[in-house]
């Protein structure tokens, strides 16, 4: 692609031209930005009855030392050993809100404060 000035020139196909002639005029004559809601609770239909299982390789894995714990993929593979059908996202969805749920207490390195005094 050839430099110009500093900025990129594109070469763009002419069919893609007139489609993106358009998309500059719509978004020129738009006032008012748009907005986008995120939603805060994922559902997870397909989930909802593998939940308890889901739960309970969750609880005994927290006992176990950091590298014996099953990652969320280890999870979501067992389960569909289980017979679940659903997508990998819903399981790791629900295992990252499991884990933000059980940490209550800071973490050594969390709760250090260095001293401020000098001697």
């Amino acid at each position: 692609m050839p430099k110009s000035d500093g900025f990129i020139l594109l070469r763009i196909r002419p069919s893609a031209r007139w489609r993106l002639r358009l998309n500059i005029r719509k978004h020129l004559k738009t006032v008012e930005e748009r907005v986008y809601t995120s939603r805060k609770d994922q559902p997870h239909p397909k989930l909802g009855d593998y939940l308890n299982q889901l739960d309970d390789w969750l609880t005994k894995d927290a006992g176990l030392p950091r590298k014996q714990r099953r990652t969320a993929q280890r999870l979501f593979e067992c389960l569909q050993i289980e017979g679940y059908r659903g997508g990998y996202t819903a399981v790791q969805r629900h295992v990252k809100d499991w884990k933000r749920t059980q940490t209550s207490s800071p973490t050594i390195k969390q709760a250090f404060v260095p001293s401020l005094s000098t001697r």
